[in-house]
C-alpha cells in the first residue's frame, strides 16, 4: 500500500505543472493576537489580501456572535496572555473556536 501511495504522489507531482501554471500570491500572514485566535488571524490575512483591514477583535466578535451581547473582545484586557481562560468563568458566551460556517460568515460580513 505504501508503494502505491508513493507512485500516486509522484504521478500527481509530475502532472501538476501540465494542468496549470502556478501563481505566487503576495499574501499577508497575520499573527494571532491571543491564544485560540489563529482562525481570526487567518481570516484577517484573507481580508487584508482582498483590501479590507479589520481588527482581529472585530473578527472574533462576529465569529463568536458577540455582536449585540454587550461584550466586545476589543474591550477585553489580557494581562497573562491567556485570553480565553480569563473569560470562561465570567461570560456565558462562546469563547472557543467558531465553526467553519461562522468563519465563512466572518469573511462574508466584510465582503
Amino acid at each position: 500500500m505504501g508503494k502505491l501511495k508513493a507512485i500516486l504522489i509522484l504521478i500527481v507531482l509530475f502532472l501538476a505543472p501540465a494542468v496549470g501554471t502556478a501563481t505566487e500570491l503576495t499574501f499577508p500572514l497575520k499573527t494571532q493576537e491571543h491564544s485560540k485566535w489563529c482562525w481570526a488571524a487567518a481570516s484577517q490575512s484573507v481580508l487584508t489580501f482582498y483590501g479590507t483591514n479589520v481588527l482581529q477583535c472585530n473578527i472574533v466578535d462576529v465569529g463568536l456572535n458577540y455582536i449585540g451581547s454587550g461584550f466586545s473582545s476589543c474591550q477585553a484586557t489580557d494581562p497573562d496572555g491567556d485570553w480565553e481562560d480569563d473569560f470562561d468563568v465570567d461570560l456565558p458566551y462562546n469563547v472557543g473556536v467558531p465553526s467553519l460556517a461562522d468563519i465563512q460568515n466572518v469573511l462574508a460580513n466584510w465582503a
